[in-house]
Parts: structure tokens; sequence; C-alpha cells
């Protein structure tokens, strides 16, 4: 029997910006006493290391700790450290050097990374943190506050945590590193005629990362069709991988985890989950719209969802489908595109 297959495609691709807010600098009510910004300002910082100037700390070596009240079970300490690491990679945008040492249990840090259910932030931010610039001191411990968001994932997470930081190190909204020290969309954007980033539809690939993570939810898969479903699964991640799909990048990987918060993308299998009669569809996800343009430039988390009731033999059709708008939806590979009843159910993945 011939079943109606619809997809979720305007749905899906319209993600939500969950970068709203992030960055607007208030001091907390705990400690620290740099810079604060409450909007979109003119003053203009030095996007290159300046050994010079005086270092806001009087010392070369700081120590960052973390606070993780939240969500115990999230791994904090990587995404913190993963943070780190990225400035220590690019110190020509820092105003001052400095070398972060992580100790996540220290007792008196010069950093906290606090993350809580509630934050001491302007309100509708995802995160805050002070900016150290020439003109200021350090008075530790300064606090970097990061929202705890049960939907935001590890790298959405880690983003957030980057860009705090490029505020400690003195680089306010809209100085480079433009992807991650933006403002949010809207009337607080960074629109800058210096750079215009192409959109997700006219990238080769719509992450800034080219091994991705996955996440699959099998939960709602019945026993006698588990196998086969997982086997569904896998023919279409290994066509990505193996880039029978010439449309997307070669390098392209995916790490299996065993956790949706380390997850770039979660797959999912569920009944009554779409609108109408969409067969695949997205629930979700973050994107960034980093030059305020009014067009996402890269994700950061998606979700894919196939009805679970759906014939087990096409699931994996269903599964590439999504894969393919999630990685390239401006260049999406001829197989995904109006194919009939037994090509879904066939070995397209050969």
């Amino acid at each position: 029997m011939w079943e109606i297959i619809k997809f979720g495609f305007g749905a899906y691709i319209l993600f939500t910006v969950l970068f709203a807010g992030v960055g607007v600098l208030t001091g907390p009510d705990t400690g620290g006493s740099g810079s604060t910004v409450s909007g979109p300002t003119n003053t203009t910082v030095s996007e290159t290391a300046d050994q010079t100037v005086q270092n806001p700390w009087n010392k070369e070596t700081v120590v960052v700790g973390i606070r993780n009240q939240a969500a115990p079970s999230r791994n904090l300490t990587g995404a913190v450290a993963e943070s780190l690491n990225y400035w220590e990679d690019h110190p020509e945008y820092g105003v001052y050097s400095v070398d972060f040492v992580l100790r996540p249990d220290a007792e008196n840090p010069d950093i906290i990374v606090w993350y809580n259910n509630t934050i001491n932030c302007p309100q509708g931010a995802s995160g805050c943190a002070h900016r150290l610039n020439r003109t200021t001191s350090a008075r530790p411990p300064e606090n970097v506050q990061i929202l705890y968001n049960k939907s935001n994932n590890y790298r959405t997470v880690k983003n957030t945590i980057i860009h705090e930081f490029g505020h400690i190190l003195g680089i306010t909204h809209c100085e480079k590193p433009h992807w991650v020290m933006s403002y949010w969309s809207g009337s607080h954007g960074c629109k800058n005629p210096t750079f215009d980033a192409p959109s997700v539809e006219n990238q080769s690939l719509a992450w800034r990362s080219t091994n991705l993570s996955v996440y699959v939810d099998y939960s709602n898969v019945s026993k006698n069709s588990l196998t086969e479903t997982k086997s569904q699964v896998n023919h279409a991640v290994t066509y990505f991988e193996e880039w029978k799909a010439k449309e997307v990048p070669s390098d392209v990987s995916f790490t299996r985890v065993q956790d949706p918060w380390k997850a770039d993308i979660v797959i999912t299998f569920a009944q009554d989950r779409c609108e109408g009669e969409y067969t695949v569809c997205g629930d979700g996800g973050t994107a960034r719209d980093f030059d305020n343009d009014g067009e996402f430039e890269y994700l950061t988390q998606a979700t894919i969802t196939i009805e679970s009731e759906t014939d087990v033999d096409a699931r994996g059709w269903y599964v590439g489908w999504g894969l393919a708008h999630n990685l390239a939806p401006g260049n999406i590979p001829p197989v995904f595109e109006d194919p009939s009843y037994e090509e879904q159910r066939s070995s397209w993945w050969d």
C-alpha cells in the first residue's frame, strides 16, 4: 500500500536562534569589577594582543574553576577546556596575553565558570561576563555565568563559553572573531559592512566542524524492527562518510555518542511528532546569524525525527534526507529529491 509521504523541510530548517542575548555584559553580584556593556557599543578595542599593555591580572597565569550547579551529569569541564584551548590557539584577538590554567575544583580560582538554572545577567541572556581591557583591573574571582538550558547541547554551551572568555580577554561585541563575538540577530545584531558570511544554503557544509557527533534514540522502535532500523540508520550515516554523497565535503565524519547532550545531531523515532502527514521533520535546533543579515551562517545542533510507524525498509532514506538537509541544505543529493516509493526502499546508498 502506498503511504502518503510529506517532508517537513519548511519547518525543519527554520531553527531557533538560541544564542539570543549571549554575552550581554553586566557585573554579577558575586564579584568582578570589569567594564560592563549593556547594549551595542562604539568602544574600539584592539584586535591584536599588545605585550606592552598591562595585564589586568598582573600575572601570567590565571586559574579557572568550575561550579556546575545545574547539571553535574554534563561534562562542563570538557566544554570549558575546549573554550580555553580556542583562545590559546588564537592569541591574536585578545587585548592582552595570559595563560589560563583549568583547575575545575580549585578553592580560590581567579575565574569561576558558573553553570546555573538562573544567572544574574540581563533578561534573555544565555551568559555574561566582565570585559577586561587596558583600563581595568581584574578582581578575582571574576565570574563567567552560563545559563543552563536542557535543550542546549555541548557545542552550543561551548560556543557560549568561548564568547564570554572573549570578553574576559577584552574583546567587545562585533569584533573579530566575528563567528563567536557577535551579538544576537535582531535589533542588537552586528550588521557590519566589512564582513558578510555566506548562509548555510551557500556553503558546502552548514557546520564549522567536519566531525559531527550523532546520538540515535531507538526507545520508540519496536524490538522486532530494531535490528533492521539500526542497519538502515547505519546505511544513511555511511552514505555521507564514504563520500557517496559528493554534494558534501569528503572529510565529513560522524562520531556516535551515547548522550544527547554531547550530540550535534539527534536522530529519533517518535509517533505523531511531525505535523500533519509529514514522515520526517525537525523539531528544533540552533543556528547562528552572526552578521545579522537575516540568514543563518552555520548550525550548532539539530534534531531529525522519523515517524516510528513508517516502513522499516524506508527509515534509512528518511534519516539520509534529514542528514542531507542539515549538512548541505543548498545542495541536496539527487537521491533525496522526489524519489519513487520503490527507490526509497531500495539499496539507494550503494
